[in-house]
């Protein structure tokens, strides 16, 4: 009896230590995660901003802001849908986008890969239109970790509810 009472302080101050140790460890963990899941999201928001704010006064800025995000398959969708033809068509229509993300959340978070679906109100005003018009967009965006630090490989526009899948109302 003399023998556990003498080192059940110990053992108990070793277990005390082993639990608070393994729930530090945990809580780094879970700091950790809520970090970059931080990041991401904030780098997601950025890109949808630049994604989705284009005025014809500074189409070329705009442009090479979002080229700047773009690697792999988006880098390709990049160049075509923000070149040259494209900038010159929003000057010419005097057009204006802008987007106000309605939400953000994050699909997967792993390893330097990241996916995130976002409901964005897209406003385009232009010479041609009387009024602005609004549409709900709905996306995923697929980005990657790099040294420069997150940039976009994906991107899927999904169709607004009720938009018509031929140009027809029917």
């Amino acid at each position: 009896m003399k023998l556990i009472a003498r080192y059940l302080p110990w053992f108990l101050l070793v277990l005390a230590l082993a639990a608070a140790a393994a729930f530090g460890s945990l809580w780094q963990e879970a700091r950790s995660t809520a970090n970059a899941e931080d990041e991401l999201r904030a780098q997601a928001r950025a890109f949808i901003g630049d994604l989705m704010s284009i005025s014809a006064e500074t189409a070329e800025v705009d442009a090479a802001a979002i080229k700047r995000w773009a690697v792999g398959d988006f880098a390709d969708e990049a160049e075509v849908f923000y070149g040259q033809e494209a900038i010159d068509a929003v000057v010419e229509l005097d057009a204006t986008t802008e987007g106000e993300i309605r939400e953000l959340f994050i699909q997967s978070l792993e390893e330097g890969e990241g996916s995130v679906f976002a409901v964005v109100d897209h406003t385009v005003t232009n010479a041609s239109t009387d009024e602005p018009k609004t549409d709900t967009v709905r996306m995923s965006i697929e980005m990657i970790e790099s040294e420069e630090g997150w940039k976009v490989n994906r991107v899927r526009i999904f169709e607004s509810p009720g938009t018509p899948l031929s140009g027809d109302d029917q």
